[in-house]
């Protein structure tokens, strides 16, 4: 019998169905990167987000690449087949917050909105704009052909408003237009080029009407949310907030989430949460006449926090995505279907298994580690507030219980390295795994 087809409507529900590319943490090989747009237009997706960060080869400051960044090859050499296939590339340089890439090297401390945070763009310092300028011409160089739109992020930025000079700039003339006179420049400069800019939407969210209006002339506004949707939830998306932002500026996409991180370092994300959250964004969408969707898949929460989340055990998820922004609802045959589906793309379907069993086991004993450092620590503060329980000897085993996870923690890692040769590069999954067996063998050191 022959497996169902993917999908099931001629027609797409969304318009621009867009996937997000966080190469900030786990970063595709080479050969692996360019290969993923193949799965994307396995899934019909027909955008791209890339966030490159410090894998790309920079030339605005070349100690702006990281260790392992793309060559300008294969830079070259992804626009180009996604050219092929289709799938129009949405380039995104942060402006504002997110800055830590460049604002870490000293030479750009001037630039920091906290002289100790390097997360954090003031933009009011001489030569702010300017950095920012030139990392999206950097940027746009190789992206051919000229995309058509380009995001600048412009969210999170928490330390916003708390330099002395930003800071007596709000007290006179408010946030929006701090914000707008660092953003306009960056927009007028992008719209110069055809391109129509985008920027994240939580900044404005207590913005007055009349700014706002004036912004959607120049940039289209990115909604995003990641945890349940627009429609039960209080946050900074709720349905109320999409109200506003559509009756005031109008140009709206909805962002959610095949990964997100959930906990802060989930390997693999709860397939129900995500699909929900997705599909509250189609039905957001369609209400508010959205340009279109985009599935984010974090690989960090920020450029300094740990890895999570390899985008090569959530194949199953973008292709789930990719079928409920294309047909409005997921496979009724589930995530089992689009394992299955995976031999589509270059016969997948088995070893896209046994790398997410690997990742499973590889959290799972993790989650071991933790709860025997959680159990020992609680054995020990009973004794500390309970002084008639005297210590009959259970600490010792405890203890080297822990040693023991760490030594399964590592072990586990050999194994999801084996998994991910060609996918990602060594370097990484390492780093993945000696996070978590390090925290065990600092808290083993404290406890002893």
């Amino acid at each position: 019998m022959n497996a169902k087809p993917l999908f099931n409507t001629t027609e797409p529900v969304i318009g621009i169905r867009a996937v997000h590319l966080d190469l900030k943490g786990l970063p595709p090989t080479p050969t692996r990167l360019i290969r993923l747009l193949d799965l994307f237009k396995l899934a019909r997706y027909n955008a791209v987000l890339v966030e490159w960060e410090d894998t790309f080869p920079w030339k605005t400051d070349r100690r702006f690449r990281g260790e392992t960044c793309y060559s300008e090859e294969t830079i070259a050499a992804f626009h180009a087949h996604a050219a092929e296939l289709g799938i129009n590339v949405i380039p995104l340089v942060q402006c504002l917050g997110h800055m830590e890439i460049p604002l870490q090297i000293d030479d750009y401390a001037k630039l920091r909105e906290v002289p100790d945070r390097t997360d954090g763009l003031n933009p009011l310092a001489p030569g702010a704009i300017d950095l920012v300028r030139s990392m999206i011409d950097d940027v746009l160089e190789p992206t051919t052909p000229t995309p058509r739109f380009f995001h600048i992020g412009g969210d999170e930025a928490m330390l916003f408003g708390t330099h002395p000079d930003t800071k007596a700039y709000i007290e006179e003339h408010g946030k929006a237009a701090l914000y707008l006179k660092h953003i306009e420049p960056l927009l007028d400069h992008l719209i110069k080029k055809g391109i129509r800019p985008i920027l994240w939407h939580d900044m404005m969210i207590e913005w007055p009407e009349e700014a706002l209006t004036r912004l959607s002339a120049k940039a289209d506004l990115m909604i995003w949310g990641y945890q349940e949707t627009p429609y039960n939830t209080q946050g900074h998306y709720s349905i109320d907030v999409v109200k506003r932002m559509a009756t005031a500026h109008g140009a709206l996409w909805g962002a959610g989430a095949f990964k997100c991180g959930e906990s802060g370092g989930d390997n693999l994300p709860p397939a129900d949460e995500r699909e929900a959250n997705i599909l509250g964004w189609v039905r957001a969408a369609d209400e508010f006449k959205m340009k279109g969707v985009c599935a984010t898949g974090w690989s960090r929460n920020s450029s300094s926090t740990p890895q999570y989340a390899p985008l090569d055990v959530c194949l199953d998820l973008i292709l789930q995505t990719g079928i409920i922004l294309h047909d409005g609802k997921p496979h009724s045959g589930g995530l089992e279907a689009c394992a299955e589906a995976l031999d589509a793309f270059g016969g997948e379907r088995d070893s896209f298994k046994e790398r997410r069993d690997a990742m499973a086991h590889f959290e799972a004993t993790c989650n071991a580690a933790w709860e025997a450092v959680r159990g020992f620590r609680h054995y020990l503060a009973n004794l500390e507030e309970d002084p008639t329980r005297c210590e009959s000897g259970h600490a010792k085993p405890l203890l080297a219980g822990i040693k023991i996870h760490q030594n399964r923690i590592e072990k586990a890692g050999k194994e999801l390295l084996s998994h991910f040769k060609g996918l990602v590069d060594d370097a990484w999954i390492e780093r993945l795994v000696k996070s978590q067996a390090v925290a065990i063998a600092h808290e083993y050191e404290d406890l002893k």
